[in-house]
């Protein structure tokens, strides 16, 4: 995967840790442009998981951002065993 996902800042002006807060909320075209870039991102290879972490956002909201994007998602992974034939 090589597209860059954005990390939203985490740090205070004197570059120490700050406290956690929340996303901002998005709503209208900010809403539509975050939509349409983890869409980007999602349909290049990454997980949701991969994208909240990075985006610092939940998986829920991350998952509701690529629904409204109408993104067609992934099957579950894992590696599924298959019956041995006899």
């Amino acid at each position: 995967m090589s597209q860059k996902i954005p990390a939203a800042k985490n740090t205070a002006a004197s570059g120490a840790p700050s406290v956690r807060t929340r996303s901002p909320r998005l709503t209208g075209p900010a809403r539509a442009a975050a939509a349409a870039q983890l869409k980007e991102i999602y349909e290049a290879g990454a997980t949701i998981r991969q994208i909240a972490h990075r985006t610092h956002r939940s998986y829920g909201g991350v998952r509701a951002l690529l629904v409204s994007a109408r993104v067609p998602f992934r099957g579950r992974g894992g590696n599924r065993a298959q019956p041995t034939p006899p």
